[in-house]
């Protein structure tokens, strides 16, 4: 669903974030203008202020994980991120390192299914 693109776009881009850090590589304005530029639709998605800092994030997040180092240090932040979700949207699967969507529904007010034993 897009609700769990977008929560595990949000979910990367933070965790690219501690590893540029960690690993000192830092991304420049230029960097990030130039690869949305060169992409349409974020082009344009970009222009919208309540998409802009997602936006940036997703595009600063791809632009660690395109080197071999960052992907390395994406990696090594990865397995020492502890992730907690919302449960009403879903879990982080940490064997598959990746958002798992809630079958819930998203509503805090449907039951969870009784525990059996």
């Amino acid at each position: 669903t897009l609700r769990s693109t977008v929560l595990q776009i949000i979910i990367q881009s933070k965790v690219a974030q501690s590893a540029a850090t960690a690993a000192d590589i830092t991304i420049t304005e230029a960097q990030r203008d130039q690869t949305i530029a060169s992409n349409e639709t974020l082009a344009a998605m970009v222009k919208n202020p309540a998409a802009t800092d997602f936006i940036n994030d997703y595009v600063e997040a791809t632009l660690v994980v395109g080197s071999d180092a960052g992907k390395a240090a994406f990696s090594d932040q990865l397995t020492k991120t502890t992730v907690t979700v919302n449960p009403r949207f879903g879990t982080w699967d940490s064997e598959k390192m990746a958002f798992v969507d809630g079958t819930a529904g998203g509503s805090i007010s449907e039951l969870a299914p009784a525990a059996q034993g």
